[in-house]
């Protein structure tokens, strides 16, 4: 099975490669990074993108006010 429908399956989608950034308004926190399994099918494994607002973040869970993500790898520069 591949790592797009194992995903699915789960209702998450992964991001890779993740940065953290401050966002506007009033410092609210969001997450850019390379994304596998995002439900928005205008979105294709391997887009870099950037996500809505964080809400909680437990673990290598995150949810924003659109999608559930699971955090792979950190950014390394």
């Amino acid at each position: 099975m591949s790592d797009r429908a194992k995903l699915k399956m789960g209702d998450r989608a992964k991001l890779d490669n993740w940065v953290v950034r401050m966002a506007h308004p009033a410092g609210t926190i969001c997450l850019g990074g390379d994304v596998t399994g995002h439900p928005n099918p205008r979105l294709e494994d391997g887009d870099r993108i950037w996500t809505s607002q964080v809400l909680s973040w437990t673990g290598r869970t995150v949810r924003t006010r659109n999608t559930t993500y699971t955090l792979g790898d950190f950014y390394d520069a």
